[in-house]
Order: C-alpha cells, then sequence, then structure tokens
C-alpha cells in the first residue's frame, strides 16, 4: 500500500499586533480583557464588512466537498 500526502485540507488566518500596543494604557486586568476583546470585535467586523468570511467559508465546503469525492 503506497501512502501519499494529501494536501491540508486548512488555510491558517494570522494577525499580527504586537500585545503591548493593544494593552497599551490598560492597567486592570478587566481593562485588558476589555481592549482585547474589542480589538478581536473590530478585526472581524473587517472581515464581515469586506466579505473575507464568507469566502472562506465558500471555499473551506468547496475543498471538503472535494476530499469527499477523493
Amino acid at each position: 500500500m503506497e501512502l501519499t500526502a494529501k494536501r491540508p485540507c486548512w488555510h491558517p488566518l494570522i494577525l499580527r499586533r504586537p500585545l503591548g500596543e493593544v494593552l497599551k494604557g490598560e492597567l486592570t486586568f478587566e481593562e485588558q480583557v476589555e481592549r482585547f476583546a474589542g480589538e478581536c470585535r473590530e478585526v472581524i467586523g473587517w472581515m464581515l464588512a469586506g466579505g473575507e468570511l464568507v469566502a472562506l467559508r465558500g471555499e473551506t465546503e468547496r475543498v471538503r466537498l472535494q476530499a469527499d469525492l477523493v
């Protein structure tokens, strides 16, 4: 039996921003949590507004269906 490597069916999403920059000026843990959550909401808002999440969903569904056919 020959083993063949399959192409990964995932695409990483990497967002880079220094955490120190995100939390700058926040002193308490609660302030830091709220700031971090706010930054996450902002990024998700950008992705929804630009259609990236819908496109990613469509692409992952297409890849899944192709994998099911193999």
